[in-house]
């Protein structure tokens, strides 16, 4: 989740006057060691007035990489930035951590 604050840094809260939730936010990707990569999902929310936020779910990656962010910007001078995060590719291997005595000793009946 996302909040909306004041220049105070207090949570804006509240559906009476100018509502926040005309606020749209839009979410967008930074990839700089990736060419390409492409953010998929719902990219765009509105702020809830009753808790300040605004909810970004189904957000997904279709590349892995590492160093991605994402952006967050009301327009061109309002946006926070996430931390920087990694995402691995698929499993190319499967390692056994350990063993089960139970299936060791076990017998397939039938």
């Amino acid at each position: 989740a996302l909040s909306a604050n004041d220049v105070f840094g207090n949570r804006i809260i509240g559906c009476g006057g100018p509502s926040i939730t005309t606020t749209k936010i839009v979410a967008s990707l930074n990839s700089p060691l990736i060419n390409g990569a492409g953010l998929n999902g719902i990219t765009e929310a509105r702020v809830d007035c009753l808790s300040g936020l605004a909810h970004f779910t189904h957000l997904a990656i279709d590349t892995p990489g590492f160093e991605f962010s994402i952006l967050f910007s009301v327009n061109t001078e309002i946006s926070a930035t996430s931390t920087p995060f990694s995402i691995s590719g698929p499993p190319v291997a499967l390692k056994l951590l350990s063993e089960s005595q139970y299936a060791l000793d076990s017998k397939w009946i039938g």
